[in-house]
């Protein structure tokens, strides 16, 4: 679809707009590269100077706005099929209260109305430019918001795990302890058995040099009176040392609680079961999904979730330090991304964001990385298109 109005007549504020949704920071470098400018680097960074520079060629005719003018139409050509023959006060209604009825990027309906040659469509530019200014501010503030959470959970998990440590240490101390006293307990209760050997063995003792057989007796009484204490003393102290060691295990049950407790408190990944996954209400229907992120040991139990319900299941590890390329491998056949928010940086989120955006690629970011929330994004998202 070529458009009716072209770049250099639309008003600034909307190619500006158009330009920062549909052009990536790849884009911005080669449009330089072929027409030998460079950015601006004493005030802005690189994308926002090429940015700035882009929007200013656009202002007037030249070859860098029409070249810009292509790269822009190429894109819209996907999205002009859904916006052909659509009313503009619908386009505009859809825009305000159910944008999953178009499935369009939002740049594209700003060009498409932006471009068109009648005098009403201006007011209706304005209407989707305020839409995306609204949208711009609530992004900033969410923005924000989540690198402030961010800070403040990593202060939390710093701070508990330095009082996890100490109970740490006490823990071994007190089962370094519970050893000693059970290798006791078990040197006391062979001394036990081989006094009462004793005691039986004088029970059965022949009677020594004694002149009188009454004197024998008066002996052997006295020793046995002697193994009778001896062995009721031996066994009072085995009773304190049995209810020492189940005072110290009963404390060491305690304290392990309260390990797991804190270990639970620091981390609220939400770890599903794998033997009781979700079951999606939805039929993907040959979908394409792609997980960014993400828990490894679940990426099996992801895969299982997603083709039982017929789609076709991608997975990023959001390691995103090596480059755009492997997420882009990754997501560029996708119809849906989804980039849990508690388990990846916020340079993996961004780069999900720009490249899903430049593509016209849909992608959510829900805040659990379990199977239940992985299950819940995907619904949401197909259920919202099936009504459509």
């Amino acid at each position: 679809m070529k458009a009716q109005k072209r770049i250099w007549d639309v008003q600034s504020f909307t190619v500006c707009k158009v330009v920062g949704m549909a052009l990536s920071l790849k884009d911005l470098r080669k449009i330089a590269r072929k027409f030998r400018f460079s950015p601006d680097q004493d005030v802005m960074n690189e994308e926002s100077s090429l940015h700035s520079k882009v929007v200013q060629f656009c202002r007037s005719e030249n070859p860098v706005a029409r070249h810009t003018e292509k790269l822009i139409e190429d894109r819209f050509g996907v999205h002009a099929k859904r916006l052909a023959g659509r009313d503009p006060e619908d386009v505009i209604r859809c825009v305000t209260e159910a944008p999953q009825e178009l499935g369009v990027p939002l740049w594209a309906i700003l060009w498409n109305i932006a471009t068109r040659t009648s005098a009403e469509l201006g007011r209706l530019e304005t209407v989707v430019f305020g839409v995306i200014h609204l949208l711009e501010h609530q992004l900033v503030k969410d923005h924000w918001e989540s690198l402030i959470a961010e800070a403040g959970a990593e202060e939390s998990q710093v701070n508990q795990a330095s009082q996890i440590m100490p109970l740490k240490k006490s823990l071994l101390e007190i089962q370094r302890e519970k050893t000693r006293l059970e290798k006791a307990n078990e040197d006391l209760t062979r001394k036990l058995y081989a006094i009462e050997a004793q005691h039986v063995a004088a029970k059965i003792e022949a009677p020594h040099a004694h002149n009188d057989r009454a004197g024998c007796r008066c002996c052997a009484a006295r020793k046995i009176e002697r193994f009778k204490s001896a062995l009721e003393e031996t066994r009072s102290r085995n009773r304190e040392l049995e209810a020492e060691v189940s005072e110290l295990r009963r404390e060491i049950t305690e304290l392990v609680a309260e390990l797991s407790d804190r270990a639970s408190a620091s981390s609220e990944i939400d770890l599903t079961p794998a033997e009781n996954p979700p079951q999606l209400n939805i039929a993907l229907e040959g979908k394409s999904v792609a997980l960014v992120g993400g828990i490894d040991s679940l990426e099996c139990h992801y895969k299982s979730l997603i083709e039982s319900m017929g789609g076709c299941f991608w997975r990023h590890n959001g390691n995103c330090c090596g480059g755009d390329k492997p997420l882009l491998d990754c997501i560029a056949s996708a119809d849906l991304v989804v980039c849990p928010i508690e388990v990846n940086s916020h340079m993996a989120a961004k780069s999900v964001k720009r490249l899903c955006k430049a593509r016209g690629i849909p992608c959510c970011f829900p805040r659990s990385a379990s199977l239940s929330g992985l299950k819940r994004a995907v619904e949401e998202h197909y259920s919202s298109a099936n009504v459509a």
